[in-house]
């Protein structure tokens, strides 16, 4: 029973929170089912969602390949869609990086420091592509944003953040050197401190000699996050929101994006669609904001209709895993048989 505590504790919380989005007005049941009433633009969007999540794939899997790790594509995929799956019900988007670390950890033995690594740098690219996104959106209707003090605000910490992320890589080896006597006392600790910084070292040795090869990473996460962006879009035009541009739909999706990787509640459900309103109302004042709300809560029932196959992967990957589990016990008991005197 206390195993089930935690899940019973999170489905009170979405419950909790789907709750008070209808009751504030911010989602309409209503409008959420008219979109797949008309599903046209479900369907398109869900097409978009798809097709960018591939390019996720395919951006941890050349960071994999180049720090050494033997994950194939196809394990690459699997481990990729059943964090997406199970991350869906956990707060903020660190859940389903715990999740690959996890996966990471048991199918990389001679290489978990660098593979664990690529989540990271995984994170960090596609962070950086969303802010950049962001400041390009921003950057096309300036007189609009800086008319707003609460979007300058927002602006200016996605600059800040971005920011802050070039300047990670130095600030981690200054606080490493900062909290290395502090460390000293637990010596496990300290060790795995020092092997993340060498290994970090390592791994930006490979990337300063090409770095075409970030370059392309980053070109992936933008590409990927576009068409996460058109997906909103076009799901906000089946729904009828017709008082905001383009433009000013891809700021507040973006925006509303950032704003759901923040671990608040499971699968940052509540956040994403507050944080879509309120900016559209911002930029449109005296729209729906019901109407906008449930643009983002459409868009996030399309996303984990996407993320079923992680469910299909979960089920496959485990028997997988245990099938090769069984052929390497076989296989070593046929040798030890073998090698036996007779």
């Amino acid at each position: 029973m206390r195993n089930c505590r935690p899940v019973l504790l999170k489905l009170c919380l979405l419950a909790a929170a789907l709750a008070l989005l209808v009751w504030f007005g911010v989602v309409s049941p209503a409008a959420v089912l008219a979109a797949f009433h008309r599903p046209g633009s479900a369907l398109a969007a869900l097409g978009l969602i798809l097709v960018g999540a591939q390019l996720s794939v395919l951006r941890w899997h050349w960071l994999l390949r180049w720090q050494g790790s033997p994950l194939r594509l196809g394990q690459v995929w699997q481990i990729s869609y059943i964090s997406w799956f199970l991350g869906s019900f956990l707060p903020g988007a660190a859940g389903g990086d715990a999740l690959r670390a996890l996966y990471v950890h048991r199918e990389c033995p001679g290489t978990r420091v660098p593979a664990l690594l690529t989540i990271l740098l995984d994170r960090l690219l596609g962070l950086a592509a969303l802010l950049l996104l962001a400041l390009g959106l921003a950057a096309a209707m300036p007189a609009q944003v800086l008319a707003q003090p609460v979007l300058a605000a927002l602006v200016g910490l996605a600059a800040a953040g971005l920011m802050a992320m070039l300047l990670s890589v130095p600030l981690a080896a200054w606080l490493h050197g900062l909290l290395a006597p502090l460390l000293a006392r637990w010596p496990r600790l300290a060790a795995l401190a020092t092997a993340l910084v060498e290994a970090a070292g390592e791994a930006l040795a490979g990337w300063r000699s090409n770095p075409s090869r970030l370059v392309a990473c980053l070109g992936v996460g933008l590409l990927g996050h576009v068409l996460v962006v058109a997906a909103i879009v076009l799901l906000a035009r089946g729904q009828g929101v017709a008082g905001l541009t383009i433009g000013q739909l891809g700021l507040a999706s973006t925006l509303a994006v950032l704003a759901n990787h923040m671990p608040l509640t499971p699968g940052g459900v509540g956040v994403g669609e507050a944080s879509f309103a309120e900016i559209c109302r911002l930029l449109a004042p005296g729209g729906a904001v019901a109407a906008y709300g449930s643009v983002i809560f459409t868009f996030r029932l399309v996303t984990l209709l996407s993320y079923l196959p992680g469910a299909v992967a979960l089920l496959t990957y485990r028997r997988g895993a245990a099938a090769k589990a069984r052929s390497m016990a076989a296989s070593t008991a046929s040798t030890a048989a073998s090698s036996r005197p007779g």
